[in-house]
């Protein structure tokens, strides 16, 4: 799948474009660890520097068509010598952007249409995470902190005391998590696509082998050896996520024996 004319029209348009032999797209919802992921890729050299392109902290402010063009022709210059283009993306981007697209070209775009627009030869990695709860947890805590990456190497920030614990929310935040997944598994299906799977309980556990998979799935060899490779990101705030966590599961625990009870009293 590659770019059409009406997308990217100029020669040296073309030229960035014909550097890339193939793209990676990982796909995911928030807090499966795709920033750790994407990080441990961009330090192979070898598959791309995968960032959240289409994060609306980037694209929010394009006015244009042609702008938009030239935002994502600009991304496309940060393909490895080796011609792998990378970027990550979470499901709610890809719907905003499609939409931001269509309205600025005044033509409708569904998610599939811009992917085969705008990502040349796409590779597709789906990144998930089993533990749903957990999930939720974690994403709350970056909302309340507005912190979603802490770097190694560096002092965590100071955690808010405004901060609380909120059931209701990672309620709808596991819904909203299980929503997201379906569209992407729907994505998949329509466009009769087999990505390669990771789940985040299993490939933090083992980078190298992880980036291995991803370098073979790519058909590319990794430029530094497997081994030199270390976690780019630390966990922050993991005290308090695991106590929203132990709550949650301990409310969650007491409701259905009391909701055992009632039923069996009726």
């Amino acid at each position: 799948m590659t770019a059409p004319s009406d997308c990217f029209t100029s020669h040296a348009d073309h030229e960035i474009l014909k550097k890339i032999k193939r793209s990676c797209v990982l796909c995911s919802t928030p807090r499966t660890g795709s920033t750790l992921l994407a990080k441990s890729m961009y330090r192979t050299r070898s598959l791309g520097h995968p960032g959240e392109y289409c994060n609306s902290v980037n694209t929010g402010a394009i006015k244009t068509a042609a702008d938009l063009s030239n935002y994502f022709l600009e991304i496309k210059k940060t393909t490895t010598p080796n011609g792998i283009f990378s970027m990550k993306i979470h499901w709610n981007q890809l719907s905003q952007v499609a939409q931001q697209t269509g309205k600025l070209r005044q033509t409708p775009l569904t998610a599939t249409q811009w992917m085969l627009e705008y990502i040349p030869a796409p590779h597709y990695i789906f990144i998930r995470r089993r533990d749903k709860v957990r999930q939720a947890v974690s994403l709350l805590f970056s909302h309340e902190t507005k912190v979603w990456d802490a770097p190694a190497g560096q002092p965590p920030p100071p955690v808010p005391k405004s901060i609380s614990y909120q059931r209701k929310k990672i309620n709808y935040l596991i819904r909203r998590i299980e929503a997201e997944e379906r569209c992407w598994q729907r994505f998949f299906e329509k466009n009769d696509l087999a990505p390669l799977t990771f789940w985040y309980e299993d490939f933090s556990k083992n980078i190298p082998g992880t980036l291995t998979q991803i370098a073979d799935y790519m058909g590319v060899s990794l430029w530094r050896p497997v081994s030199q490779y270390d976690l780019p990101s630390r966990r922050h705030g993991s005290s308090f996520k695991k106590f929203w966590l132990l709550r949650y599961r301990l409310e969650s625990f007491f409701a259905d024996a009391a909701a055992r009870l009632l039923r069996r009293q009726s």
